[in-house]
């Protein structure tokens, strides 16, 4: 946070002009007004079902504001949900497990849960297509990660689910 205030404070005392982008890091789809979450139309796959490849929009964001939580709850202390503070910290050990998608329901009961009210169900479709991608783009960092860290091999089966009753303390099977 400070480096961000120490920024302002630098770009405001030289006169730095800037020109405001919506797309680069959005935080939360709940600021659909402010940031760039327009990007999924009705159209979408469904994000959650493929185990391994992300479903992309034609035009996504950029980046995203990592330090924010991403799922169908509303509660960070219900559900699946991404959320850094649930990546167990000896998740880049050889025998550590890779993350296991959320259920695809997920995705298809959004519109049924949260029926009559629109502009909840667009962004929580937003959030959980960032649940799911998040977790897949992970997955590729994670086997990137230890192709070159474990030159003996390494445990590739997703078992790390990030629920808020369920994720565990460490990344390591459980016998």
């Amino acid at each position: 946070m400070v480096e961000m205030y120490a920024y302002g404070a630098a770009v405001a005392n030289h006169n730095i002009r800037h020109t405001l982008v919506k797309h680069l890091g959005p935080a939360t789809p709940e600021f659909q007004n402010t940031e760039y979450w327009q990007f999924l139309d009705d159209s979408m796959e469904n994000p959650c079902e493929d185990l391994y490849e992300p479903i992309l929009p034609a035009d996504p964001p950029v980046g995203i504001h990592y330090a924010m939580y991403y799922g169908l709850p509303g509660d960070i202390n219900q559900g699946y949900m991404y959320y850094k503070y649930r990546i167990p910290s000896d998740i880049l050990q050889c025998d550590s497990l890779f993350f296991k998608l959320p259920p695809a329901t997920e995705w298809t009961s959004i519109t049924k849960d949260f029926a009559g009210d629109d502009k909840k169900i667009y962004w929580k479709r937003h959030a959980v297509w960032l649940e799911c991608t998040l977790i897949k783009y992970g997955n590729q960092v994670l086997h990137a990660l230890k192709s070159k860290l474990c030159p003996h091999g390494f445990n590739t089966r997703q078992g790390i689910i990030l629920h808020a009753s369920q994720t565990p303390k460490t990344a390591m099977p459980v016998p």
